[in-house]
């Protein structure tokens, strides 16, 4: 049987639902009062499944109706994602890192569904995390979160409106992107130190390190970049990046005034500028000081095409999805979002 004909049954564990065989989804009961958690066990290298054991705990202990599923593999968490949004949960609460996040937004945003999604980071890069201030440990997440779920009224969790990016049928919450950074998720996907530096708690030192293997290797070429109609020529292009929040490759402030409910999307290219330049510059992205170089371009628009004289390699949310000449749109409050209480978090 196919990984997505299997319906979500309840788990005879306890507590939870799970995807398994031979079964009805009539079995689950009406989930409108409960939140659903999708939780990815193997994110931050076991991280996912730690979190969440430190969670649910919690969640037993104050009597709070829920359900959990767990992924089981890559891409999974779309399919739970879509199929659950139709029993009506409260809330959708993914636990992960980005790429879990992202794998539940595209769930959602393929149904363009109004069911909210929350998050609880618990993987390595957790960028969605620190543009919403949600603090990285999970009880503390999961207090804000619930006081914000406080504030429900009947079954409708509050929420707010989201941009969501999309090239093709790609959805993306954080960030398109196209050459460099590309090319850096490509060499992310085949490194072998990523699983160890997670198993240490250096995940965020992942991207950084790649990055660095990707400037000896990647040469930049000439691309073309409109951007609402606005043609761009740029030569020794190193990327262009297309963002929704404010941060990008694990803490780097890449367009530090971006926000996920403007109705634009905001464009950083970097162009014209040397390998051993950029790599003197690269360190001013993590305090958002790289904006006043003149290797960096930055433009504001929905509608981002990129042409390049040799294919550029696209991310979206830090995973493979294509090579140019791509078209990048920003459709704006197309995902509804539970954002925390406020606080510092724990950047």
């Amino acid at each position: 049987m196919d990984e997505s004909d299997r319906p979500l049954i309840p788990d005879s564990s306890g507590g939870g639902i799970s995807a398994l065989e031979h079964h009805h989804p009539n079995d689950l009961h009406d989930l409108r009062r409960k939140l659903l958690f999708i939780v990815n066990p193997v994110a931050g290298n076991g991280k996912g499944r730690r979190v969440w054991h430190r969670l649910e705990s919690i969640l037993q202990r104050d009597h709070t109706p829920y359900e959990v599923l767990m992924t089981s593999g890559p891409r999974e968490a779309i399919e739970l994602a879509a199929r659950s949004a139709e029993l009506h949960p409260l809330a959708i609460v993914a636990v992960g890192g980005d790429g879990t996040l992202h794998e539940v937004a595209q769930g959602l945003s393929e149904q363009a569904s109004s069911c909210p999604v929350a998050y609880i980071p618990a993987g390595s890069g957790n960028d969605f995390a620190r543009a919403l201030r949600i603090p990285f440990e999970p009880e503390e997440a999961l207090r804000r979160l619930m006081e914000t779920l406080a504030s429900t009224s009947g079954d409708h969790a509050p929420r707010s409106p989201f941009d969501m990016l999309r090239f093709g049928d790609i959805w993306a919450i954080n960030s398109l992107g196209a050459g460099l950074d590309g090319f850096v998720i490509k060499l992310t996907l085949e490194a072998k130190y990523k699983r160890w530096l997670n198993r240490i708690g250096l995940g965020s030192l992942v991207y950084p390190l790649t990055l660095l293997r990707a400037l000896l290797k990647y040469r930049p070429g000439t691309a073309v970049v409109t951007v609402d109609g606005r043609r761009m020529r740029f030569d020794k292009l190193w990327f262009c990046a297309v963002t929704n929040i404010s941060y990008f490759g694990g803490g780097m402030r890449i367009v530090p005034d971006a926000r996920p409910d403007d109705g634009t999307a905001d464009v950083c290219i970097v162009s014209g500028i040397s390998r051993l330049g950029l790599l003197f510059a690269f360190p001013r992205v993590y305090k958002g000081t790289h904006t006043s170089l003149k290797a960096v371009t930055f433009l504001r628009g929905r509608s981002v095409r990129v042409e390049s004289d040799k294919p550029l390699v696209i991310q979206a949310d830090g995973e493979y999805a294509g090579e140019t000449p791509a078209i990048m749109e920003l459709v704006p409050g197309h995902l509804q979002v539970v954002r925390p209480a406020e606080g510092s978090g724990t950047l």
